[in-house]
């Protein structure tokens, strides 16, 4: 009986800081706001020390900001910030930016994200070869 009796009380205060616990899990809000549509062009295949156009189509106004990343002639995945921009009235951000020297051959890729206020679009890594394509 006294086995039973703490059994019980064990499950009450385990269900007690289960409850307690799950209140400080994040919560998902649901948000019916479409997202801001973004389209990324970059030549699939580019050569070192040669410039290049990366243009990103959407919305007029909207902030602009990506990520060039590349395996260096060292082997580490080496990213560069290029600069955050706004949208023209057409909904294009344009940057022009030279592969590196020591940037290896290979697969490089560009990620980033749109945003305009609160509303925030991350687009899905659009890849690229620098100079040749394993």
């Amino acid at each position: 009986m006294y086995s039973m009796t703490r059994s019980k009380i064990f499950l009450i205060i385990t269900f007690i800081l289960l409850a307690q616990i799950s209140c400080f899990a994040p919560r998902q809000e649901y948000s019916d706001t479409t997202p801001i549509p973004v389209e990324i062009q970059i030549p699939a295949i580019v050569k070192r020390e040669q410039e290049l156009t990366i243009t990103l189509t959407t919305e007029p106004s909207v902030t602009c900001l990506i990520v060039v990343s590349f395996w260096n002639s060292s082997n580490d995945w080496t990213g560069k910030d290029l600069p955050t921009i706004e949208s023209d009235e057409s909904g294009i951000c344009e940057w022009r930016w030279e592969i590196p020297k020591e940037a290896k051959d290979g697969v490089g890729e560009i990620r980033g994200f749109v945003k305009k206020g609160e509303k925030r679009t991350d687009f899905i890594p659009k890849t690229f070869c620098v100079e040749t394509c394993p």
